[in-house]
């Protein structure tokens, strides 16, 4: 990497990089790049694709139809209706 492409990287970012620290970013980026390099020779061949970490358990309920709340009592608070919705002033021109 070199000084241009952390410019760049920069630019891209949104981020004003003062000049005494780019020689010490410069040697950081780098380092993760060597890692990443290193990363990428492990042979993974024979490795089986881990989908989950721990066993992935359903923790959610088993859906129930109940009887829902009355329409009409509902809609007896409102002070506009449309359709049989509540109408509120526009926020959006």
């Amino acid at each position: 990497m070199d000084e241009r492409t952390l410019e760049y990287i920069a630019e891209l970012s949104r981020l004003a990089l003062p000049q005494e620290e780019k020689a010490e970013l410069l040697a950081q980026m780098q380092q993760i790049l060597d890692y990443m390099e290193l990363l990428g020779a492990v042979d993974t061949e024979h490795a089986e694709p881990l989908i989950q970490a721990a066993g992935l358990k359903n923790v959610f309920r088993e859906d129930v139809v109940q009887p829902s709340y009355d329409r009409e009592r509902l809609m007896a608070n409102a002070k506009k209706k449309l359709d049989g919705a509540y109408q509120v002033p526009r926020t959006v021109e």
